[in-house]
């Protein structure tokens, strides 16, 4: 849905609503367990997004996201978060500079271990940048730093994501 849009400027809203029942459901929470059949599931939750541009120069989006899973069905909500939110705010020069900032923040997540043992993985936030330049019309110029902070997550338990990496590249067009 518009909200407005007039040339370089534009605001859009998107919103979803969701509620599914499941039955016989055959799931796994990670590859090393094994499936099981969930009998009987349900789950609500919705997603908000904004995405705007004040003009040519600058642009951004947010977005919120919960997810609910009916409390007897533990192991389908296994690493999913039950709120996320992200932002991603964007910059461009008339001289071929392109500034661009990335945060997400990701809630605590419940895990299975074992038949019947549940824990949880703490929440975390994370954080992009790259910056890139156009020396001219046929060579670009690139650096990235993801997870800027240096935050300590895991996606899965047991497996640690990448710290602080830096990244550069030369982009030759012909």
């Amino acid at each position: 849905m518009f909200l407005f849009s007039h040339r370089d400027q534009y605001c859009e809203f998107d919103w979803a609503l969701f509620y599914n029942e499941m039955k016989n459901l055959i799931y796994r929470a990670t590859r090393s367990f094994r499936y099981k059949n969930i009998s009987q599931a349900s789950m609500f939750g919705f997603e908000l997004n904004l995405t705007w541009s004040v003009h040519k120069f600058l642009s951004g989006e947010c977005g919120y996201s919960y997810i609910d899973f009916d409390q007897s069905t533990t192991e389908l909500n296994a690493y999913v978060p039950q709120h996320k939110v992200h932002l991603i705010l964007s910059s461009n020069t008339g001289f071929g500079t392109a500034i661009n900032y990335e945060a997400a923040y990701v809630d605590e997540r419940v895990f299975m271990y074992g038949s019947n043992s549940v824990s949880s993985l703490p929440d975390y936030l994370i954080q992009n940048i790259n910056f890139s330049q156009a020396l001219s019309k046929y060579l670009t110029v690139r650096l990235e730093v993801s997870n800027v902070t240096d935050e300590y997550y895991e996606e899965e338990f047991g497996f640690p994501q990448p710290g602080r990496q830096i990244m550069g590249g030369v982009k030759l067009s012909f």
